[in-house]
């Protein structure tokens, strides 16, 4: 089985019991919080893989690192961690948020920028993306510091590459065309 289809199951699963007991928005949030420290912090997910960190320790560095989780995130980990399939955490974590937001008819997205952006930034451009798309975006900004400047605004739908890369590979395309 696919690491995908496996990760899919896992979401359906937490996605029912999280409906079930009323916490979806507390595991959404609570998604987005692991996956900014896992962005931030490769070393977790190292720790979490590691063959020779037993079982036992890893619990107990996951309840540890979790403990203000809630105890549906809590269990879903550590049952990853009995089932060895951690390294699909972050993609479940994913998976769950697109999951959130398509059941709420909003768009997943990500822009990628050369450099951070501040929200005074990103908000006008994101309420541009909101009304040329006619419905809610998520916005999920990613620095690439290859793409020069500008930004690349990807969906499931659409595409818009407005990066300074982007135009020097066609300025480069369309030089070498006349040799």
């Amino acid at each position: 089985m696919r690491t995908t289809a496996i990760s899919e199951r896992y979401v359906g699963a937490l996605y029912e019991v999280a409906e079930k007991n009323d916490e979806v928005e507390r595991v959404h949030n609570e998604a987005g919080k692991l996956l900014g420290i896992f962005g931030a912090n490769p070393r977790f997910m190292d720790l979490l893989r590691s063959p020779q960190i037993p079982d036992t320790d890893r619990k107990k560095f996951v309840r540890s690192a979790l403990r203000s989780a809630s105890p549906l995130m809590l269990r879903m980990v550590l049952l990853l961690v009995d089932k060895h399939r951690v390294e699909n955490l972050p993609q479940i974590l994913t998976l769950f948020q697109k999951e959130y937001n398509r059941r709420r008819g909003v768009l997943s997205a990500r822009l990628l920028t050369a450099r951070a952006l501040d929200p005074e930034v990103t908000r006008p451009l994101q309420d541009r993306l909101e009304k040329r798309l006619r419905r809610k975006v998520a916005l999920q900004v990613i620095v690439d510091e290859s793409i020069i400047a500008g930004f690349i605004f990807m969906s499931e739908t659409l595409l818009i590459d407005a990066s300074i890369r982007h135009q020097l590979e066609l300025l480069r395309a369309h030089m070498s065309s006349y040799h």
